[in-house]
């Protein structure tokens, strides 16, 4: 039991994860005893109360299961924002690749769980947003094997020009953001293609955001087969297309989509077998 949050109407368990400046909890609904999760988050420059405030009302109208969405929203007694969302564990997407033995199949399975993310980030986009702090980190697997994509509530607002130069460790910004551009899906695009770089490596493709800028303005796009020799050459060429300068990138997340939906179709008939198992499997535990 936690005695440093209150929540009003809620009793606080146990704490759960802690990613940055977000902490989630255990907790219950003490009028419903209904089990939730409640992410807790320290305000600190470049977010406010406002922003938190505005994201966790359009979260509320967003239905997209793989997105995490707030139930309710407030401050903590101390005066900490809080949301309080669906209780559904999951896993890095990092953690439960890496317990994938075979590495063909642990690629297919990446596929599969990146088109569900594009899928989620692509239903953003046609409600008319943006989710503007896509990282790894935000990517979850939840105990079905699927999806779970975090951070929208707690989105990184515009980047102010003047505070370019004390930013240090934004590795999945896209370049237009780093100069004071707003979000959009492109921006979007760009933050997919580093979470995908980092995927297929396991590394992040730049160093630092000077030698991002430094790339772009020179044309230059990483490429994942500089850190792993055997990248397919189509997922070469995606990633490169989703890191490339504005004009020569995805226009959206569908197009990338189609494309992975192409490569997908080359997996193995054990990986279809399993895919299958686990098309059974969902249709079985749903529950009207």
């Amino acid at each position: 039991m936690s005695s440093k949050i209150i929540v009003k109407g809620y009793q606080i368990g146990r704490k759960i994860d802690q990613i940055g400046l977000r902490t989630i909890y255990q907790g219950l609904e003490i009028r419903t005893g209904k089990e939730v999760f409640i992410t807790v988050i320290s305000v600190r420059p470049g977010r406010s109360m406002d922003i938190l405030t505005k994201r966790a009302i359009q979260s509320k109208k967003i239905y997209m299961p793989r997105l995490v969405t707030a139930i309710s929203h407030g401050l903590t007694l101390d005066g900490q924002f809080y949301y309080v969302h669906q209780a559904t564990p999951s896993f890095p997407i990092t953690q439960v690749l890496s317990e994938i033995p075979n590495e063909n199949e642990r690629l297919f399975t990446q596929i599969r769980f990146f088109v569900e993310l594009l899928e989620t980030v692509d239903y953003l986009h046609e409600a008319g947003t943006t989710h503007r702090d896509l990282s790894t980190i935000q990517v979850r697997i939840d105990q079905k094997f699927h999806v779970l994509l975090e951070g929208f509530v707690n989105a990184r607002p515009r980047l102010e020009a003047r505070n370019v130069l004390n930013v240090v460790n934004l590795p999945y910004i896209s370049p237009e953001q780093l100069s004071g551009s707003p979000a959009d899906v492109k921006t979007d695009v760009y933050s997919l293609g580093v979470i995908f770089f980092e995927l297929i490596t396991g590394v992040l493709p730049y160093r630092s955001n000077f030698a991002k800028t430094e790339d772009m303005r020179e044309g230059v796009v990483p490429s994942p087969s500089m850190h792993k020799m055997d990248v397919p050459p189509e997922i070469e060429a995606m990633t490169l297309k989703a890191l490339a300068p504005r004009a020569s990138r995805y226009a959206n997340c569908h197009e990338w989509i189609r494309d992975l939906e192409t490569f997908y179709k080359k997996r193995s008939m054990r990986m279809k077998i399993k895919d299958l198992k686990l098309s059974f499997q969902n249709i079985f535990s749903f529950r009207p």
